[in-house]
């Protein structure tokens, strides 16, 4: 049986900031380090409710739009879209 331990890094360059932690599935918690102005591990973890609540959609469903001004991220369609940036 192969060792199914490891551990998760987040980096943000543009900000500096970083979050690690250990995922050990006979584990019941974990500790998590993190540093800068954004909380990533938050962020991470609102995404994933975010998916689960939306019913856990396969990555074949979103879809991005670009243009010089724009980037947009859908889901099933551009009229549905999840996220912006400008």
């Amino acid at each position: 049986m192969t060792d199914q331990r490891f551990v998760v890094y987040l980096v943000d360059p543009g900000s500096g900031s970083w979050a690690s932690w250990h995922v050990d599935p006979r584990a019941t918690s974990h500790e998590v380090r993190q540093y800068g102005p954004r909380e990533l591990f938050q962020e991470f973890e609102a995404a994933y409710q975010w998916w689960l609540d939306s019913g856990s959609p396969d990555h074949d469903r979103f879809g991005m739009t670009m243009s010089k001004k724009q980037q947009l991220i859908w889901l099933d369609q551009p009229a549905n879209i999840i996220a912006s940036t400008l």
